[in-house]
């Protein structure tokens, strides 16, 4: 009975940890999205370029844009590129940050 009486308390954990873990990571792509696309795509070009594409562009068309940024001197790491696709394309029309 001793033995069952630490399980059940660690599984609880464990299982809490690994239901809270995509919510943490998905906020911590979100951020560095964001952070990704105002601090380095303003580099080059305004957010109204990118404003007008939000809910048009998938997530495989946000990618083969920011390839084409890539290949014009965009500074970024395959990972970082996934995250701006992947962030661009959660987006809606017109959504803020990106829009004013």
């Amino acid at each position: 009975m001793h033995r069952f009486a630490c399980i059940v308390p660690a599984c609880a954990v464990l299982v809490l940890a690994l239901w809270a873990g995509p919510s943490a990571e998905s906020a911590r792509g979100a951020a560095s999205g964001q952070a990704l696309v105002t601090g380095r795509c303003t580099g080059c070009h305004g957010l109204e370029r990118v404003c007008a594409m939000l809910g048009v562009k998938d997530r495989g068309a946000w990618a083969a844009t920011v390839a084409r940024m890539r290949r014009n001197g965009l500074q970024v790491r395959d990972a970082e590129a996934a995250e701006v696709a992947a962030w661009l394309s959660g987006l809606a029309r017109g959504a803020g940050p990106v829009c004013p």
